[in-house]
């Protein structure tokens, strides 16, 4: 099902569950109050990853002093969503390091076809590579160049 059809059959079963009385109207009137109601909340997602980095080192030799290591990479955790008036917010933070920081937290309107206005903390449209998530690069570190690309 789409997400469309998902968010129907969910207002729909809402709808039905909430007890009639002689005033409550029917069940289309219900189910168009309930969408004015979301329509009024707007859009809300929480999504978060965790990447963790494992280290097995199988060698016999003392030269080195390698050790086994193990690091969570990344933890983050957000909520974006949409809200009436065609804005957007997302808000995000990283808690892999032993202090925790905003990664994007901003404000978007698109104001046309072709031109967004955004306000906040957020990557700078610079590199295809940096604008890349990390869920999605091919291997688990960046290339070396990337080190000179502004960042957030």
């Amino acid at each position: 099902m789409d997400n469309k059809t998902t968010k129907l059959v969910a207002l729909l079963a809402l709808a039905a569950a909430i007890p009639t009385s002689a005033n409550a109207g029917s069940l289309e009137d219900r189910v168009a109050k309930l969408e004015k109601q979301q329509k009024t909340l707007g859009d809300i997602d929480i999504f978060g990853r965790l990447q963790y980095d494992h280290t097995v080192i199988a060698s016999d030799s003392t030269i080195l002093d390698l050790q086994n290591n193990s690091k969570l990479r990344r933890g983050r955790i957000g909520v974006k969503g949409k809200v009436d008036g065609g804005w957007k917010y997302k808000f995000e933070i990283d808690f892999a390091s032993n202090n925790s920081k905003v990664t994007d937290a901003y404000l978007a309107k698109n104001l046309d076809d072709s031109s967004v206005i955004k306000i906040g903390q957020f990557k700078e449209p610079f590199s295809l590579e940096e604008l890349t998530s990390s869920r999605f690069t091919t291997f688990i570190e960046r290339s070396a160049i990337n080190g000179f690309v502004p960042g957030r």
